[in-house]
Formats: structure tokens, C-alpha cells, sequence
């Protein structure tokens, strides 16, 4: 009898031989690019496979070199399946992103669906946050991802969408924007708005009011919540989103694009906090929609002024509805299309409705 022994899988590196990234970010450097990364501590695991997090830094004249420079001074390969989230700092969003996002569209190991952000100062920043003794984890950066769309104070992004607005060329990408809180107890990172982009290049920030405002114009807020001073016996009111659409019309007739937009916002109504009105007639729900209508309408045209007309910058797509509806007119403005969305007239109208009022208190 003859028995041929083989083993398996040599020539391939164990976990404990790689760096296990969870986080990356990426900033300018003396010229150079210092990636930082959270990476799992395989050494100092324990029984049931939890290990502790540790921040490590590195250099190199582009985001693989970095990566490579690393894997030279540790002995072990990076493994980037398990990232989770992408940083990047404000002077390396402002120098221009196109080379990043190559490495982490391009490299075959790199999960598309990993989280952008933009730092208001640096990424490692953000990555060296610690609270109460204990980092900061890049499932927690990540949970802010979702939990900007749900209070609707920043746009999230990923990668594949931010790939694809940069690669759309009359489109720029829009991400959410980060900050480093402090306290007594240590430091968070936290929303902060949205960073908007004209084309690879970091334009400025909306703040959270303003976000609002870009997302109500982009017909995506998810939820959130604003607040109405009513000035009478209502006192104030907590208003939250329910859905919000938003259409666009163009009229190109005249010397100046003239851009229509209107916003339809079902709301919800779960907090007065004056007790004494307890039921309220169709004059007060009347009332307190007409408010919304200016509210949101503030928001709307100070996202406007931000995105479009101050930073030049058509993260709202403008343009990709433009050549949709007219066709010919965008043929003749495509090379300067920007310049002439920032330059147009533009005229919004909200409507809003009170879909919900919630439980009302009894007699």
C-alpha cells in the first residue's frame, strides 16, 4: 500500500502573520502620506479570540508604500478584509483624494462598502480618540455612518459612491464630516456635518443645519428632527421627518438657468412642551405646517448657498438632472457647468404635512 502525505495550505500566512486592520486613516505628512490604522493585537488575544486594539502609523509616498513601509518594520502582511472605515484628514482632502480612492476601489482585498469620512483636522485624530480610559473602536466611528442618516446632521458615504461621483466628472462627492469632542472623561469623535467635494478636492463643511438642508434637497433624510418656536400658547414644538421628496424643473429661456425645486416633507409631531394644549384643532396643525415650510426652507437655500454657489461644487447631482431634462442646453454649458449652477436662480418651495401627532394626553 502506498500513502502520500500532503500539507496543506504552506505556503499561506496565518492569521497571527498578518495585521488585522480595522480602521485607516490617511493624511499629508512632511509630503509624504502617514496612513494610521486601528489594527487587532493577535499577540495579546485571549481564550475566546477577543484582543485588544492598537493604533500603529506609517509613511510612504503614496497609501500602498505606506502599507508596504509598514509590513517592513513589523515582518507580518496587511489584511484589509476587516476594515471598516476610511478617514481622511482635511489637508489631505483639500490636496485631492483621486490617488486614495484608487488603492481602495482598485486593491482587490478592500470591501467597496467601507464608510468615508472627512476630519475637520486630522485622521489619526479621530483614530486616537479615547474615552474613559478605552479607545475609541472603529464599530463605533462606523455606527456614526448610519446614526448621521438617521438625525439627518450629515451625508454618508462609501466607497463605491464616492468612487463613482469622482468618476462621474459632473458630479462631486459629499461625505460625512467628523470632529474630536472633549470632557473630563476623554475625547469622541462625533457628526459634525458634511464635507463637500468640488471634484477630488475638499471644497469646505456644511454644519449640521446646513446638512439638513442638502439632504432635504437630495430627497434622502432617513429621520432627524427640528425644532419650531410657535409664539403663542403652543409653545414649542419637536418636529421629526417621516419622508421627503424633492422635484426638480428647469427653465433655460432666459440669460440665467432658472432651477425649480420643490419639497414634499411628511412629518410627525410627538413633543409641545406646553401641557395645557393638550388637543390641537386643524388651525394649529395649519399653523405649525406653514412654520415648517419657512424652517425647511432656510435650511434648503442655506445648503444652496454653501454647496453650490460658495464652493462651486455639484454634490447635489444638478447637473446629471440637467442633462436629463435639457439635454441640448447642457450639451452647450457641460464644460462649465458648475460655474453656471452656481451663477442660476434658484426658486424652492417646501410643503410640508403632518402625517403623525402621537398619542394626545386625555382630559
Amino acid at each position: 500500500m502506498f500513502v502520500a502525505l500532503f500539507s496543506g495550505c504552506s505556503g499561506e500566512n496565518k492569521l497571527h502573520e498578518k495585521i488585522i486592520i480595522k480602521g485607516v486613516g490617511v493624511d499629508l505628512y512632511d509630503g509624504n502620506i502617514e496612513v494610521t490604522m486601528h489594527v487587532f493585537d493577535s499577540e495579546n488575544s485571549v481564550s475566546d479570540g477577543k484582543g485588544k486594539i492598537i493604533v500603529i502609523s506609517s509613511t510612504g509616498k503614496t497609501v500602498l508604500d505606506a502599507f508596504n513601509n509598514l509590513s517592513k518594520k513589523t515582518g507580518k502582511e496587511p489584511l484589509y478584509s476587516q476594515n471598516l472605515v476610511l478617514i481622511i484628514g482635511k489637508e489631505c482632502a483639500q490636496n485631492g483624494i483621486n490617488a486614495i480612492m484608487d488603492f481602495f476601489i482598485r486593491y482587490y482585498e478592500v470591501r467597496p462598502s467601507v464608510s468615508v469620512f472627512v476630519s475637520d483636522t486630522t485622521a489619526k485624530d479621530i483614530l486616537k480618540c479615547r474615552y474613559d480610559g478605552f479607545l475609541i473602536t472603529c464599530e463605533e466611528i462606523s455606527a456614526l455612518s448610519f446614526m448621521g442618516d438617521f438625525n439627518a446632521s450629515g451625508k454618508s458615504a462609501d466607497v463605491t459612491e464616492v468612487v463613482n461621483d469622482l468618476c462621474g466628472d459632473i458630479t462631486d462627492p459629499a461625505v460625512m464630516a467628523l470632529k474630536v469632542t472633549a470632557d473630563e472623561q476623554g475625547q469622541r469623535p462625533e457628526t459634525s456635518g458634511t464635507a463637500i467635494f468640488n471634484k477630488d478636492k475638499l471644497a469646505g463643511f456644511l454644519n449640521t443645519s446646513e446638512s439638513k438642508g442638502f439632504m432635504l434637497l437630495k430627497g434622502n433624510i432617513k429621520g432627524g428632527t427640528f425644532v419650531l418656536d410657535l409664539n403663542n400658547s403652543l409653545g414649542t414644538a419637536t418636529i421629526t421627518f417621516n419622508d421627503v421628496t424633492a422635484e426638480y424643473s428647469f427653465d433655460t429661456s432666459e440669460e440665467k438657468l432658472k432651477i425649480k425645486i420643490d419639497i414634499f416633507a411628511q412629518l410627525n409631531l410627538y413633543a409641545l412642551d406646553n401641557s395645557e394644549q393638550r388637543h390641537l384643532p386643524n388651525t394649529h396643525i395649519d399653523y405649525i405646517e406653514e412654520l415648517s415650510n419657512i424652517k425647511l426652507k432656510e435650511y434648503a437655500v442655506c445648503a444652496i448657498e454653501k454647496s453650490v454657489k460658495e464652493y462651486n461644487s455639484d454634490s447635489l447631482n444638478l447637473g446629471k438632472r440637467l442633462r436629463l431634462y435639457e439635454t441640448d442646453y447642457f450639451k452647450e454649458i457641460q464644460n462649465n457647468h458648475r460655474s453656471c449652477l452656481s451663477s442660476a436662480v434658484y426658486e424652492i418651495n417646501v410643503q410640508s404635512q403632518i402625517k403623525n401627532i402621537g398619542q394626545e394626553m386625555g382630559p
